[in-house]
């Protein structure tokens, strides 16, 4: 795991969907950034304005071996005004 101000990036061991999940601060004073998750199924989303502190929720449910994708699904995907990319 990689973890910084600016980056934070690491494997997702305890989900059945996701593998992957990595944030970069955007540039300027923010604690948002871009996320980036990869899934099992080989597909790749990013989401925008994603701030720091949902991602450190992510890493610390992995930490305590919780469902990494409940977490991303409650905190990133209900959330209807997140943008997003398939890549």
């Amino acid at each position: 795991m990689l973890t910084s101000f600016d980056l934070i990036d690491f494997d997702v061991k305890s989900s059945s969907n996701l593998t992957h999940i990595s944030w970069k601060r955007d540039i300027g004073p923010t604690t948002k950034g871009t996320l980036k998750v990869s899934f099992h199924n080989g597909l790749r989303y990013e989401y925008y304005g994603i701030p720091k502190s949902l991602v450190d929720q992510l890493y610390k449910v992995e930490q305590s071996n919780g469902s990494v994708g409940s977490a991303f699904h409650n905190l990133i995907v209900r959330n209807k005004s997140i943008k997003y990319h398939k890549l």
